[in-house]
């Protein structure tokens, strides 16, 4: 993500500060964002280094069959509960 940002010019905007000034000087710029937490694989201590790394935004889940201890897709059969 931080190579493709600097190749095309964009920058993150790490707060809303950042956002009204990229704004206004019509700067090119992401709020970034992950739909998932997969990539947390169970450790929540990462979510700082996540932060630290410019994620301002991520949903628990996504619409995948990744076995997460998060939950499941809502349109699956349950897995691993018992009945």
């Amino acid at each position: 993500m931080d190579r493709q940002l600097e190749r095309n010019g964009i920058k993150r905007s790490l707060t809303p500060a950042d956002v009204r000034t990229d704004h206004k000087n019509h700067q090119p710029m992401v709020i970034q964002s992950v739909e998932g937490a997969h990539f947390l694989q169970g450790h929540l201590e990462w979510v700082e280094e996540a932060y630290k790394r410019g994620l301002r935004h991520f949903g628990l889940l996504h619409d995948s069959d990744a076995p997460v201890p998060l939950g499941d897709v809502y349109t699956n059969a349950l897995r691993g509960m018992a009945d």
